[in-house]
């Protein structure tokens, strides 16, 4: 039997060199089991500029990422080509997989079940996208929906990262699912906290990929309504991988220029620096499975405004302050409270986002995968 197993990471979302911010909790999560276990990476890459047809980078010793690039623009049926050179690249290389950790159902559920087949090896799939929220769910095709009760019926393990989410699945098809949470890199757990409330302009911070759940909108009106009531030195970055331009003229057209400033893509390594220059942390979210920024900014000791979402659910310890569900106004308040009392988490957010941090995550996987022999 081999003493460190070896472990085929499968996501639908990973970082790409034109979006390294989507998904990189799973490459960091790839990262932080490296330290204890194999893992390869296999990743479909979408590319506009194909110049290979894959790519292997080895990270560390134990920890290899095998790209392989597709461009739908060229062909429809690109991303399935690059599948089957995936598959095909394991069989001719032989790699020897004890088991297969498969992240995110939506969109890639059927290279998940074909690695699985092919393999003829256990599956854990873990899940952390918000596409089984009903509203979302009923939106999704009747082709999409088989497949995603079909791969939570074949994997060997099923996992949510909270108990919200949980249910949802459940509701659609899902089995017993065990609740995991996202981690917290280790080497952030002696990083200082965000102390620099001395500061003229109160700085508020807000990152996430802007689709419409996350309501950023609504987070742009609210600083209207506090810059008509006469209130100056705030500002607003807004962090994202996706392209921001519509809301970047909505700013404009509101005159928040001075205010609202957008950044982005940036590195996973820049982030500790982010939270550390600003002052309190937004969320302003319909819906959140779990939410890794709420845990990174509680760790960095910011001050937290947030709807009641993801692992906040049922927490009556966190410490943040609850924004009304879609209320520019209640938000408005609680951003001009912020700004007054000058409060920050402090060390009872890193106390508190304590339990998100890798060991702690990390241990419930290891022992997830320690089930299933070598």
């Amino acid at each position: 039997m081999k003493s460190v197993k070896h472990i085929l990471i499968l996501s639908s979302w990973y970082p790409t060199k034109d979006r390294p911010f989507l998904g990189n909790y799973i490459q960091q999560f790839a990262l932080n089991m490296s330290e204890y276990c194999r893992i390869t990476v296999i990743s479909l890459e979408k590319s506009k500029t194909i110049s290979s047809k894959f790519e292997v980078t080895h990270i560390n010793d134990n920890f290899q990422e095998i790209r392989f690039f597709y461009n739908s623009l060229i062909s429809k049926n690109s991303k399935l080509t690059a599948h089957k050179r995936a598959i095909k690249f394991e069989g001719e290389n032989y790699i020897d997989f004890d088991l297969i950790h498969a992240h995110i159902g939506m969109t890639n559920w059927w290279h998940f079940l074909n690695f699985k087949s092919k393999l003829q090896l256990p599956m854990v799939y873990s899940e952390h996208g918000s596409f089984f929220l009903p509203a979302n769910f009923k939106e999704i095709s009747v082709f999409n929906k088989i497949g995603l009760k079909k791969l939570m019926k074949s994997s060997d393990v099923v996992t949510a990262v909270s108990e919200v989410l949980a249910i949802t699945m459940k509701k659609n098809g899902g089995k017993e699912i065990e609740i995991i949470g996202n981690s917290l890199p280790k080497h952030w757990e002696n990083l200082s906290l965000a102390v620099n409330n001395n500061v003229k302009a109160y700085r508020f911070l807000h990152i996430s990929t802007l689709d419409n759940v996350k309501n950023i909108k609504g987070i742009i009106d609210a600083f209207n309504i506090v810059k008509n009531k006469g209130f100056d030195n705030l500002h607003l970055t807004v962090v994202s991988d996706e392209n921001y331009d519509s809301q970047k003229e909505y700013v404009e057209k509101l005159g928040l220029t001075s205010e609202v400033q957008f950044l982005g893509p940036i590195e996973h390594s820049d982030l500790p620096t982010i939270y550390q220059e600003h002052n309190c942390f937004i969320l302003n979210s319909y819906y959140e499975t779990f939410s890794i920024v709420l845990a990174e900014a509680m760790h960095f000791g910011l001050h937290l405004i947030s709807t009641n979402v993801g692992f906040l659910v049922g927490e009556e310890s966190a410490p943040f302050d609850e924004v009304k569900n879609n209320n520019p106004e209640d938000l408005a308040l609680k951003i001009i409270t912020a700004k007054t009392n000058k409060s920050f988490s402090g060390n009872q957010g890193r106390e508190f986002a304590k339990r998100f941090l890798q060991d702690n995550i990390i241990q419930k996987y290891l022992e997830l995968y320690n089930r299933f022999s070598s």
